[in-house]
């Protein structure tokens, strides 16, 4: 069962990311509450913007090398710019302009301390659709303090977190991180979706996560993976994701250490790395040319993906990655059976109207079947029926971030689920992309169903069959 928070009331987990959120919370926080947080690391001083030596010699070589094409044909990467106090916003813009020649979106991660002065460039990179985020220094966040030794036997209160000493107060923590946030908000009128950090702790990522941080970037190459949710406060389902850099087996880290093609050859050889490469691209003797040509001999050629840290961080919820999570449900069995369209609007005749969605459904469908079947009706609505796919229920509890009564499109629906349908094996996802929208999996079954019998597609919260399930209930598909 859940672990119960002492704050569950102050709602923490539910806080909006576009609005007044801070008022309210400061309110509550005001008595000063205090929750478990993992390690602190007060001893470090800046973040580290260059790689070591050692790295930039190993992968020396001339310029003008050809590059090595991998076989890898599925690779999504995030390239990262890393934009310290007194960066030249030319070099920055310099490395932006080749992406944009190649309709590519870049992840900048401007310290506070840029914001200000940097503020022409950055207005220009959010006009160009780059994601821009921050990049902060631990030693910059407050001294969370050391936790006494609990006796032997002793539980720890409730809230803690499972990650070393530290005891977090939230109003400590907050002012501080809603400076540069506020900040980077008046200069791009965008909420801020991604953060670098050199030294991440539990502390850090409670309070990310009550500010609604969408992906949460660890400089450190040692921070384990694999991607996994944030943590929160008050113990809800996390909308944030933490993408470590830890596909790097030589300690030389995610950012190229040599403007070179041996370097960049490093970073293809990695691409497959789930749910994305991180590559940072280094502003001191950047190469805008040899981008170019990387880019064009490699990436375009192999059809690679280059996303935003923020859309890589959805893009782990909507493949449904373990994150770290023990996975307890069956085993599925292959193929799964033969269900008719009748009885697949049978079922959303039910679904379209549900308030908790429903374990069973009419010609004793699971909630599994109906989602993947509905699916297949909305790609194929001539087909008498459908062969489902082998798959199990969710084992993440999501949480909607859609405005009651929104929705998408019908084309938007049919072209996000055309996409997702041949990966749907496995483990259902716990959120999917369906045009601008991050939509839980409770939430498409609905409109799913909607769509199937002509409605018009408004999205709404609904409760999974059981929320302590390791599937929530939903089931299999998979039975003959």
């Amino acid at each position: 069962m859940r672990h119960q928070s002492r704050i569950t009331r102050v709602e923490l987990g539910r806080v909006s990311r576009r609005g007044a959120w801070w008022g309210p919370l400061r309110s509550a926080l005001a008595v000063g509450i205090s929750v478990g947080m993992g390690l602190g690391f007060a001893g470090v001083s800046e973040v580290r913007a260059e790689p070591p030596a050692r790295c930039v010699t190993a992968v020396a070589g001339p310029a003008d090398a050809p590059f090595v094409l991998p076989e890898i044909s599925d690779g999504v990467l995030i390239l990262e710019i890393h934009v310290p106090q007194g960066a030249d916003p030319a070099a920055v813009g310099a490395l932006t302009s080749v992406l944009e020649r190649h309709k590519l979106r870049a992840t900048v991660l401007v310290s506070p301390e840029f914001i200000g002065p940097g503020t022409p460039l950055l207005r220009e990179l959010v006009k160009k659709k780059h994601e821009v985020g921050l990049l902060l220094a631990a030693s910059t966040l407050p001294n969370p303090g050391v936790n006494p030794t609990l006796p032997p036997g002793m539980k720890p209160p409730p809230g803690m977190q499972p990650r070393g000493p530290g005891q977090l107060i939230l109003n400590d923590w907050l002012p501080v991180l809603q400076e540069p946030v506020r900040a980077l908000r008046l200069v791009t009128g965008k909420a801020t979706d991604a953060v670098a950090i050199d030294a991440l702790s539990g502390g850090a990522e409670q309070a990310f996560e009550a500010m609604g941080v969408r992906a949460v970037l660890p400089l450190d190459p040692d921070e384990p993976g694999p991607a996994r949710v944030l943590r929160s406060v008050d113990g809800q389902p996390a909308r944030g994701r933490v993408l470590p850099a830890n596909a790097w087996s030589d300690g030389c880290g995610p950012s190229l250490p040599a403007w070179t093609p041996v370097a960049l050859d490093r970073a293809s050889a990695l691409v497959a790395t789930k749910p994305a490469l991180r590559l940072a691209l280094p502003l001191q003797g950047a190469d805008p040319a040899l981008l170019d040509r990387w880019l064009r001999e490699v990436v375009e050629a192999k059809g690679w993906k280059v996303l935003p840290a923020s859309e890589a961080a959805a893009r782990v919820r909507s493949l449904g990655a373990t994150l770290g999570r023990v996975d307890t449900a069956p085993a599925v069995e292959a193929p799964g059976r033969f269900v008719s369209k009748d009885a697949l609007l049978g079922a959303a005749a039910v679904l379209a109207d549900a308030q908790r969605l429903p374990r069973r459904l009419p010609g004793d469908l699971s909630l599994t079947e109906a989602a993947l079947g509905l699916m297949a009706v909305l790609v194929d609505p001539a087909a008498e029926g459908h062969r489902l796919p082998a798959a199990r229920g969710p084992s993440e509890l999501a949480r909607g971030s859609v405005p009651a009564g929104a929705g998408p499109s019908a084309e938007e629906l049919r072209a996000a689920v055309a996409e997702l349908l041949p990966g749907m094996r496995g483990t259902l996802p716990g959120v999917v992309s369906v045009g601008a929208y991050q939509i839980t999996i409770n939430e498409l079954v609905v409109i799913l169903a909607q769509a199937a019998l002509g409605r018009p597609l408004v999205i709404a919260e609904h409760a999974p069959p059981d929320p302590y399930a390791p599937d929530l209930g939903w089931g299999l598909s998979g039975a003959p």
